[in-house]
């Protein structure tokens, strides 16, 4: 029977993440097909960030959890690969992704790996396990900051706060057990990052439910979702501003924004915007670099 040999991209950090999406989003069109003799071949990798292993991790738990192969392997895993996973925190993920993956999900805590990583974190749908992930994560930068001796540590503090409540309340509204959105943060004594990946609905798409937004197109539509009172939820107490508050942030802190979801990506690089077409990826992914010594809220 005929194989199929995925080879992952050289470079997987957050410059070609599209390409990575481009070379794997055929996935989409196997669900339930559970085709037989797959292999992912990841040997030719050289050089992959926290995004790309995010990302990498979510297309393998995707392929799984719809069925997409039938017992696929990794092929010529090299000395790289393994580095780099085991670097940001993902070693249980990836070895249990063609097993079980609910099992790595349960096994997942915020742990500190390398001195400031909080590892890989499974954000569900209930509210009381979401503030409490944002605490404990809050808590492991704020003893680093004060560990370095860093100055500006309880406006740090208060800015990385606001923006992974925004964030984790915006993918709190959508993950559920099919989209199992993971969230990893890391940082040292110049920057923090935060990156988080799902694969539910997307903003677009849950924008569209909105009768003025339905028949826009994607781009529209996301520079909508980043405007200050733009909300899926009219009508409500939903105050619409969670995507428009953190790319405000991180303008004035010169930072750096990377959103990604279905067929549009936003970049906010230090205040310079840029929005295009990109591969289709069903879900978000958002990246945010943070300047730790110019913190504002």
């Amino acid at each position: 029977m005929k194989e199929t040999v995925i080879y992952f991209p050289k470079r997987l950090a957050r410059n070609y993440i599209s390409e990575l999406i481009r070379k794997t989003n055929f996935i989409y069109s196997l669900e339930g097909k559970r085709k037989p003799n797959v292999y992912f071949v990841v040997r030719e990798i050289t050089e992959m960030d926290l995004l790309g292993v995010l990302v990498v991790y979510k297309i393998l738990e995707y392929s799984y959890k719809q069925g997409c192969f039938n017992s696929p392997t990794f092929h010529r895993v090299g000395e790289s690969f393994n580095k780099y996973v085991k670097r940001f925190g993902f070693g249980s993920l990836i070895a249990e992704c063609f097993k079980d993956t609910e099992k790595a999900y349960n096994s997942l805590k915020t742990d500190t790996i390398e001195g400031f990583l909080v590892a890989p974190m499974a954000l569900n749908n209930d509210a009381v396990e979401t503030e409490k992930l944002v605490n404990d994560t809050m808590q492991k930068i704020e003893q680093y900051l004060e560990d370095k001796d860093l100055p500006n540590t309880s406006d740090t503090c208060i800015m990385v706060s606001v923006v992974l409540s925004e964030l984790f309340g915006n993918f709190y509204a959508h993950a559920n057990d099919k989209t199992n959105s993971i969230i990893v943060v890391r940082g040292n004594n110049q920057h923090i990052q935060i990156s988080c990946a799902d694969t539910g609905l997307g903003i677009i798409d849950t924008l569209k439910t909105v009768d003025h937004y339905k028949t826009k197109d994607e781009e529209y539509v996301l520079r909508q979702a980043i405007k200050k009172g733009v909300t899926s939820k009219p009508g409500t107490f939903h105050m619409g501003q969670g995507l428009w508050l953190i790319d405000d942030i991180v303008s004035r802190n010169n930072g750096q924004l990377f959103i990604y979801t279905q067929s549009v990506n936003y970049i906010n690089s230090h205040k310079k915007k840029n929005i295009c077409s990109v591969p289709r990826w069903n879900g978000t992914i958002i990246d945010i670099i943070l300047d730790i010594k110019n913190p504002c809220y």
